[in-house]
C-alpha cells in the first residue's frame, strides 16, 4: 500500500500524531494510499523552518531559474507516472491528464524565466525640489514564506502555478493540497527537490479544514496563494487579515453566441472546453447566452455535439469525460438540474448520473435565479439562456457575482471590441470558449472571482515587496 508522508526540511516524515487516512478515488473501490495527516504541531513545525530558511539564506535568481527549468525536465520525463496519478484521483482522462503534465511543465520553464526578470527601476531625484540631491531606486525583494493551497481539479497544474511563482520571486512554500490529491503533489514536491529547491525551500503539510486554519493563522506565513471555493476564500481572508492573499475563487463563464456567429465552430468549442474535466474547470463555458434569431439552430448543433461525448473509464485513451471527484458532487449536480427543470427550463440532453459519471447535459429556458445559472456548478452542464439585443446580453453576463472569464462568438469586429471592453471579467476569448489560459499572461478574475493574478511577472511580483532606497549625494 502506498504512504503519502508530510515534507519537511528535505525529507519526507510521518505525522506528529503518526495518523494516516485512506483516500479513495473515482475511478476505482480501491483504496489508492494511506495519507498522512499534519496536526498543528507539525504545520507549526514547517512554517518555522520557512521562516528560518528566509532569514538564513537567499537563492540567487540565476539559481532560481536553473531550478525550475530542471523541474520542468523532470516533470517532461515522468509524464507516464504523473498522468496515472492525476487520472486515478481525479477522473481526468488520460489524454486530459497528459495535457496537464505538459502544462505543469510549462509553467516551471515559464517562470524559470520570470526569475530573471524580477527587477526594479530608478527615479530621477531632480523630478522634485525635496529631493534633488537624491538618487532614488524602487527594488523589489521576496516577502517571506508562502503558503499555497491547491484544488483538485488541476492539482499538478496548480503546485508547479504557485511554487513556481513564489519560488521563482525567492520565497519558500509550504503547500497543503487538496484532500483527494495528495498523490500527485507528493511526487511533485519530490520532482522539485531533486531539482534543487532544498532543506528549507518546499514543504508538504496534507490534511484537512484544521491544517488550512492553522496555515491560516500561522504568523509565520507573509503571502497565501488558494484556489478553490468562494466560501473558503472568505474564511482565509478573515484569518490572515493585512497578510496579502491571492485567491482564485471560481465562476460561471458567460459565452456569448451573437447571431453573427460561426454556430458549427461556438458548438465544437463550447463542447470540447464545456466537458473537460467532466465540467470541473472554473472558466469553463457554463452560461451559453444564444442570440434568440439562432437559438434553435444552436442548440440542435450543440445538442448533437454533446451527445456524441464518449463517458467512460478515464483510462481509456478513447473516453472523452470521465467521472466527477465524489458521488456526492454527481448527485448534487443532477439535483440543481431539476430545481431548474421543476421552474420551467428543458433538458435537452442528459441530467442524470450513475455514481460519479455524470451524462453530459444541456439544458434550456434557465432562468438567471436558478442555482445552475446564478452558481458555479462545477460539473458537465451547460446552459442555455436567450437574447434579443447585444446590451441584454452583455448586461446578463455582468450581472453575476463572479468575474473570471468570458467569451463570445461573432464575426464582426466591431461587436468583439464593444464586448471585450464592456464584460466584467478578467478575460475575454473571442471566436473560442472561455476555457483559455497560459502561464504567460496574468490569471485572475474581478468581483467574487478572486483577487490578484496569477502568471507572467505579474504573478511573480504577487510574492514581492517593493522598497524605495534614497541615496543621498549632497553636501
Amino acid at each position: 500500500m502506498r504512504k503519502i508522508d508530510l515534507f519537511i526540511d528535505g525529507a519526507s516524515c510521518a505525522p506528529c500524531e503518526e495518523r494516516y487516512d485512506p483516500l479513495k478515488g473515482p475511478v476505482t473501490d480501491d483504496t489508492l494510499a494511506m495519507v498522512a495527516q499534519a496536526g498543528t504541531q507539525d504545520v507549526a513545525r514547517a512554517a518555522k523552518a520557512a521562516q528560518d530558511a528566509f532569514a538564513r539564506e537567499r537563492i540567487t535568481a540565476r539559481e532560481r531559474a536553473n531550478i525550475l527549468a530542471r523541474a520542468a525536465t523532470l516533470l517532461a520525463e515522468h509524464e507516464d507516472e504523473l498522468a496515472e496519478l492525476i487520472v486515478l484521483e481525479v477522473g481526468k482522462t488520460i489524454r486530459e491528464a497528459r495535457g496537464e503534465v505538459k502544462t505543469a511543465a510549462d509553467a516551471c520553464a515559464t517562470f524559470a524565466a520570470e526569475a530573471l526578470r524580477v527587477r526594479g527601476y530608478t527615479v530621477d531625484g531632480d523630478a522634485t525640489p525635496a529631493t534633488k540631491d537624491f538618487e532614488i531606486s524602487v527594488i523589489r525583494e521576496p516577502a517571506g514564506p508562502v503558503c499555497a493551497l491547491t484544488a483538485y481539479n488541476a492539482p499538478l497544474n496548480q503546485v508547479c502555478y504557485k511554487v513556481g511563482m513564489a519560488f521563482g520571486a525567492g520565497c519558500p512554500v509550504v503547500l497543503k493540497p487538496s484532500p483527494f490529491t495528495p498523490m500527485v503533489t507528493a511526487r511533485a514536491i519530490a520532482l522539485l527537490a531533486e531539482a534543487g529547491m532544498g532543506p528549507g525551500w518546499i514543504y508538504l503539510v496534507s490534511g484537512g479544514v484544521e491544517v488550512g486554519q492553522a496555515l491560516f493563522e500561522a504568523p509565520e506565513v507573509s503571502r497565501y496563494a488558494f484556489t478553490g471555493s468562494r466560501a473558503v476564500g472568505d474564511i482565509l481572508v478573515r484569518s490572515v487579515g493585512l497578510r496579502r492573499s491571492l485567491l482564485e475563487l471560481g465562476s460561471n463563464a458567460p459565452n456569448i453566441v451573437h447571431s453573427d456567429a460561426d454556430l458549427a465552430l461556438a458548438a465544437k468549442a463550447i463542447t470540447a472546453s464545456g466537458f473537460a474535466i467532466a465540467g470541473q474547470v472554473c472558466m469553463r463555458p457554463q452560461r451559453v447566452l444564444v442570440h434568440e434569431d439562432v437559438m434553435d439552430a444552436f442548440a440542435a448543433h450543440l445538442v448533437e455535439r454533446v451527445k456524441a461525448v464518449r463517458v467512460g473509464d478515464p483510462r481509456d485513451p478513447e473516453t472523452d469525460m470521465g467521472p466527477v471527484r465524489t458521488e456526492d458532487s454527481a448527485a448534487r449536480i443532477v439535483d440543481w438540474v431539476r430545481q431548474a427543470e421543476a421552474a420551467g427550463a428543458k433538458v435537452l440532453t442528459g441530467g442524470t448520473h450513475d455514481g460519479c459519471y455524470v451524462a453530459p447535459t444541456v439544458v434550456a429556458g434557465v432562468r438567471s435565479d436558478d442555482l445552475v445559472a446564478c452558481e458555479e456548478i462545477f460539473g458537465p452542464v451547460l446552459v442555455l439562456q436567450s437574447y434579443a439585443t447585444l446590451d441584454a446580453a452583455l448586461a446578463e453576463a455582468n450581472a453575476s457575482k463572479y468575474g473570471l472569464q468570458s467569451a463570445i462568438f461573432t464575426t464582426t469586429l466591431e461587436t468583439a471590441r464593444v464586448a471585450t471592453r464592456r464584460l466584467n471579467a478578467g478575460g475575454v476569448v473571442i471566436n473560442n470558449a472561455s476555457r483559455m489560459r497560459t502561464a504567460l499572461v496574468p490569471f485572475g478574475g474581478a468581483k467574487d472571482s478572486g483577487l490578484g493574478r496569477e502568471g507572467g511577472p505579474w504573478g511573480v511580483e504577487e510574492f514581492t515587496e517593493v522598497k524605495v532606497v534614497y541615496h543621498y549625494f549632497g553636501t
